[in-house]
């Protein structure tokens, strides 16, 4: 018996270990991107325009349900031998008041001549709680995507448009569009490694719980 409950909680510490390890991948940003984070190469950053920057702070909050009037954003990019890619958006800003803050775009990625593209969501709620005037930082990143090889030597454009943006005043916004593997993971990533990792889990607890 004493056995038995060792492993029990052997099993509560080490999901209770593997829950903090999954959920510290997603907390706030506290630095920019960083070479091996998103990628190993800096192929490509641009700054947003004072006019482009004026429009996002002119847009309604928190959604902007009129897709018509959403800011865009695009950043072109050349491609080379060697996947994946990953487009980032550094956004600078400030909290109205006080609160958690919260950005999300709509977009993806496609050749520069084309029009067609797989459309996802990038955003960025940070839940800690920020004062009034607060300096924010958000690192806003795609998954990871590569580039068939017959395309390679192309220009591609990531793109995106504002769709929600919460408690938030914006300084500036660079983008960025890095290549190689890099450390970092979008929650999309930590959220699907976690629910595989229950899915691995729920077996073992149960044959502890007979």
């Amino acid at each position: 018996m004493i056995n038995l409950n060792f492993q029990k909680n052997s099993m509560y510490w080490l999901v209770a270990l593997l829950v903090s390890v999954v959920l510290g991948g997603c907390s706030r940003a506290d630095h920019e991107p960083k070479t091996g984070e998103y990628g190993q190469t800096l192929v490509n950053s641009i700054q947003l325009s004072s006019e482009q920057i004026d429009a996002i702070n002119k847009s309604p909050m928190p959604q902007i349900k009129d897709v018509f009037s959403r800011p865009n954003i695009a950043i072109d990019f050349p491609t080379r031998q060697e996947n994946p890619y990953r487009f980032v958006i550094v956004v600078k800003g400030h909290a109205l008041q006080d609160g958690k803050v919260n950005m999300r775009w709509f977009g993806g990625i496609r050749m520069t001549e084309s029009n067609q593209y797989s459309p996802q969501v990038f955003s960025d709620e940070d839940d800690h709680g920020y004062k009034i005037n607060a300096p924010v930082l958000l690192v806003i990143a795609s998954d990871p995507f590569s580039i068939g090889q017959d395309k390679m030597g192309l220009s591609y454009t990531a793109l995106a448009e504002l769709s929600e943006r919460e408690n938030l005043a914006v300084d500036s916004i660079q983008l960025q569009v890095w290549q190689g593997k890099g450390s970092q993971y979008s929650w999309v990533h930590y959220a699907g490694f976690f629910v595989i990792l229950m899915l691995a889990l729920t077996p073992i607890y149960r044959l502890l719980n007979r």
